[in-house]
């Protein structure tokens, strides 16, 4: 399973991280300098995210989600519901609602300011691996081990279709940016679905047999999508018709993440082995080859919102990357494995997961200021 592990806020200043050793950081992503360590989740940290206004952050683990805000180190808001591992966190384009998927087979609608959950879905019958939220919040499109994709109504919970035509588990959902498509990977096909339907429009037939399609994404005009896999292959695919228009080899392990640069003119990849590859996305040339983790394989990636920079994070270590140069920028080190971050939309508040024996959670933190502490340039 591939983890998000990290993500910029949306100024592209701060990136936030999660760790093994049970915390949340912000850095300065100019300086690489510590500016918070967040405290308070009782096991690993598996995935953070912002809401869309930066103010706070999301956290989740072990079924346990936590609320922070971004401009304090105060303790965080617990979220309890999940009895099992949170896969992902999504905000609404708004940052009032915070979606969760879990393992425990359900998927959680929950009042940010609140700290509330509003609803829980449920429907599926295995994990919840991945969730999209429609642009105009309208929406939530889950994808999950059962081999099923379920598309919801957001304000009431009601299950509105149930997408059926993957052989074997989905392990990726992306909604275009206009909201009227759906894009999943499955085991060897990308399958795009017509949102209001439910229909399936067409499957993207190219990866390998057995191939488990870990990363879809459109591009930013939703006319291309990019999809990556355990076939060591990206491949860049038409929207409208289905046509495969580049294959892009090079990695020699499990490609974990393929994403368009906000512009849509390059393809950021990273892969388990260790390497990180920028690509020209008409041609699909190379254009550059960084060694980004050298002991241990990369499980997330993100850009910044301006395009000028990459984020990779592994079992040890997030490094900041010149996306024009492939200079590195900085070293985040962790005792322990770095698994999944996330920043809201305002950069103001980080969520997370957490578990004890007693419980599930989920964690909202609120950032401040401190000390640099633990960076190596």
């Amino acid at each position: 399973m591939c983890f998000s592990l990290i993500d910029f806020n949306p100024d592209g200043t701060r990136l936030v991280s999660g760790s093994y050793d049970n915390t949340v950081r912000i850095w300065n992503a100019d300086t690489g300098e510590e500016i918070t360590t967040l405290v308070g989740h009782p096991d690993i940290v598996w995935k953070v995210a912002f809401t869309p206004d930066g103010k706070r952050i999301v956290s989740a683990g072990f079924g346990g989600i936590k609320i922070w805000d971004a401009n304090s180190d105060r303790k965080g808001t617990i979220l309890s519901g999940h009895e099992h591992i949170v896969h992902q966190l999504v905000f609404t384009a708004d940052g009032e609602r915070l979606v969760s998927s879990s393992r425990d087979n359900t998927i959680k609608v929950w009042d940010v300011s609140g700290a509330r959950e509003i609803r829980t879905l449920h429907g599926h019958d295995g994990a919840v691996v991945k969730v999209a939220v429609s642009p105009d919040g309208k929406r939530i499109v889950s994808a999950s081990i059962d081999e099923t994709l379920r598309i919801w109504d957001a304000e009431t919970g009601q299950e509105l279709r149930k997408l059926i035509g993957h052989d074997g588990p989905v392990y990726s959902v992306a909604v275009s940016p206009d909201g009227t498509r759906i894009a999943s990977g499955g085991v060897k096909y990308v399958k795009v679905w017509d949102t209001s339907t439910g229909e399936e429009l067409i499957a993207l037939s190219g990866h390998k047999d057995k191939a488990a399609i870990h990363s879809v994404a459109f591009s930013s005009d939703g006319k291309r999508i990019v999809s990556a896999g355990s076939d060591k292959t990206i491949r860049i695919w038409d929207t409208d018709t289905g046509r495969e228009l580049r294959i892009l080899s090079g990695h020699k392990m499990l490609v974990c993440n393929a994403l368009f640069t906000p512009n849509g003119e390059r393809i950021v990849s990273a892969a388990y082995d260790g390497m990180i590859k920028i690509w020209d996305s008409a041609t699909g040339d190379e254009l550059m080859e960084i060694l980004g983790h050298k002991e241990n394989h990369i499980e997330s990636l993100a850009i910044s919102p301006d395009g000028k920079r990459i984020v990779s994070g592994s079992f040890a270590t997030t490094k900041l990357w010149d996306i024009d140069t492939g200079t590195e920028l900085m070293t985040i080190s962790t005792d322990y494995a770095v698994y999944a971050l996330a920043f809201s939309p305002d950069g103001k508040t980080i969520a997370a997961g957490a578990h004890d024996e007693l419980k599930e959670s989920i964690i909202l933190w609120q950032s401040g200021p401190r000390a640099a502490v633990g960076v190596s340039e």
